[in-house]
């Protein structure tokens, strides 16, 4: 809201400046990515039988996009696991968008979890990279150059998206947790 009073001796002026974050292009274009799968996951689940009990087939999808699917069923599959081992302090978000085990904690942890973790860590990590991939591939923008733009990207939304206590890398490689 700006307020402009002229024509009076000393003309004030007073300016109240809203400021809203917003989104890059890239980060809308990832997101919408990633929603444009949810829904397309969605719809491999709610695939029903036929009026006299025979089942339907699946909606085809090309193997770009069924990988990539698959790698969201993946993670959402995990997703539990993963946030209980970041409240351990076990895992966390790294600056090139992966997930990470935190070494210095995971020395005196519980043997298991930290065997679960490093699964979860090659699991996650490959889904992610499908997605990332599949972001790239269905774009007409963008090439395989922008993969590390892409990979930022993901790493910001990760860390906007990280609930308080979730450790994240900040850009000098310090691990530090969310407020």
């Amino acid at each position: 809201m700006v307020l402009l009073a002229a024509g009076l001796a000393g003309a004030c002026v007073t300016a109240k400046v809203d400021v809203f974050d917003q989104k890059t292009a890239l980060e809308n274009q990832v997101l919408g990515s990633f929603d444009e799968l949810s829904q397309d996951m969605l719809l491999v689940a709610s695939v029903r039988g036929g009026e006299e009990g025979e089942s339907k087939e699946p909606p085809r999808f090309s193997d770009t996009r069924q990988q990539a699917i698959g790698a969201m069923q993946n993670r959402e599959f995990n997703r539990d696991d993963i946030d209980e081992l970041k409240e351990q302090k076990l895992l966390g978000e790294n600056a090139e968008g992966l997930l990470s085990l935190i070494e210095q904690h995971a020395v005196g942890a519980d043997a298991r979890a930290v065997e679960l973790a490093r699964r979860l860590v090659v699991e996650e990590n490959r889904d992610r990279e499908v997605l990332l991939r599949s972001v790239v591939l269905r774009s007409e923008n963008l090439t395989e150059a922008d993969l590390p733009e892409v990979r930022k990207t993901f790493y910001k939304l990760n860390v906007e998206n990280a609930r308080p206590g979730d450790l994240y890398q900040a850009e000098d490689g310090a691990w530090t947790e969310k407020e």
